[in-house]
């Protein structure tokens, strides 16, 4: 419970972060991995240390606990309690969105590319050129496809970008070209698969549908502010304007997959002038680091804490009713260790108890103080 507590902390931290605009430029497969890492590792490795601070929640989180645990279905071999039952539920909706998912991408992808023919050597000569003007090289296929409106990128193991049946320009060619293969050298296809396996993975908890969430317009800003940073002023109205044209020839009606990455959406129509101002105010590479290191630091600051403070459901202890009990707490008892280390229950009104070790430590997880000799 508390890893899933802890990992919707980091989710909501990451979206705030998203919403400030120096931390845009910073979120993308690094940030991503170390989410995934830290729900991972916190799941499946709950320890507790010494120094963790247990903190005791009586309210609600104690009748959810004891709601989920106790066993509704069963017989005298056979229980099964209904966080059984809700985990069961998960693992079949989990796996039904999966194959769903990988079953609608294969669709998309074998859809487009049926009818898509290469490109020709006016599109490969400008592609070679931003391919040299970046200093690095990817193995990407380029396509023109009919049907299509707005050029746009897809694939993680058969990278293509895939044009509409139009003639560009030479530097509306060179601009789309360079737009897209950055979003390519960003890896930004594979963040958008990933998150959405996580929202598969996840599917019952509400607060991951916030990685999605102006996840796009995230991208395409950092896109835009990586493309800036290598033109000149007047590179920079040429690029401006091409989106402008491609704004143009967009159709309503045409969709573009969610699992790749396009100069221009329909939907992200109210996000243009925030993206125009990225791209005549680019934040420089040192920013951009900055902000890296910051997401980095919450991490693993949230890692740490996720393992320092645990929420625990607290139950009351029944009163006893039996004529010579006597109830004790860590109000009115404690326990001592001598100077043998042999360990004393110290209860107030009464003599000490010697008790072994193995229930020492368990009066101490009840909250019960140690104290030496």
């Amino acid at each position: 419970m508390s890893s899933v507590v802890w990992s919707s902390v980091l989710i909501v931290g990451i979206y705030f972060l998203r919403k400030i605009h120096r931390f845009k430029s910073g979120f993308g497969l690094s940030a991503l991995v170390l989410l995934y890492i830290f729900s991972i590792v916190r799941m499946f490795f709950p320890w507790e240390f010494p120094q963790t601070i247990e903190i005791g929640v009586e309210k609600v989180y104690p009748s959810i606990y004891r709601f989920l645990t106790n066993d509704h279905i069963g017989s005298e071999y056979f229980h099964f309690s209904l966080l059984h039952m809700l985990s069961v539920i998960w693992l079949v909706g989990a796996s039904a969105l999966l194959l769903r998912y990988v079953a609608g991408y294969r669709k998309t992808m074998h859809s487009i590319m049926k009818h898509a023919s290469p490109c020709g050597e006016r599109e490969m000569v400008s592609f070679e050129t931003v391919k040299r003007d970046v200093g690095k090289s990817a193995n990407i296929s380029l396509y023109i496809v009919p049907g299509i409106t707005v050029p746009f990128g897809i694939g993680m193991l058969r990278k293509s970008i895939l044009l509409p049946e139009r003639e560009y320009t030479d530097s509306e060619l060179y601009f789309i070209f360079l737009h897209e293969y950055m979003h390519f050298m960003n890896h930004d296809i594979p963040v958008k698969v990933l998150i959405s396996i996580f929202c598969c993975v996840f599917w019952w908890n509400p607060i991951v549908y916030l990685l999605k969430a102006d996840l796009e317009q995230t991208m395409e800003m950092k896109c835009d502010a990586a493309v800036a940073r290598r033109l000149d002023t007047q590179g920079r109205v040429t690029y401006l304007r091409t989106i402008v044209s491609i704004m143009k020839q967009f159709s309503a009606s045409d969709s573009v997959p969610y699992t790749s990455t396009a100069l221009f959406r329909m939907e992200r129509t109210l996000g243009i002038k925030e993206r125009f101002d990225v791209v005549v105010n680019c934040s420089t590479e040192q920013n951009q680091i900055l902000s890296k290191l910051c997401l980095s630091l919450i991490c693993m600051l949230t890692f740490l804490a996720s393992y320092v403070i645990v929420p625990q459901p607290t139950f009351k202890a029944p009163k006893s009713i039996e004529p010579n009990a006597i109830d004790f707490n860590s109000t009115n008892s404690y326990i001592k260790q001598d100077s043998n280390g042999e360990y004393w229950l110290c209860i107030e009104s009464q003599e000490p108890t010697k008790i072994p070790a193995d229930l020492m430590e368990f009066f101490r997880q009840t909250g019960l103080s140690i104290i030496k000799e």
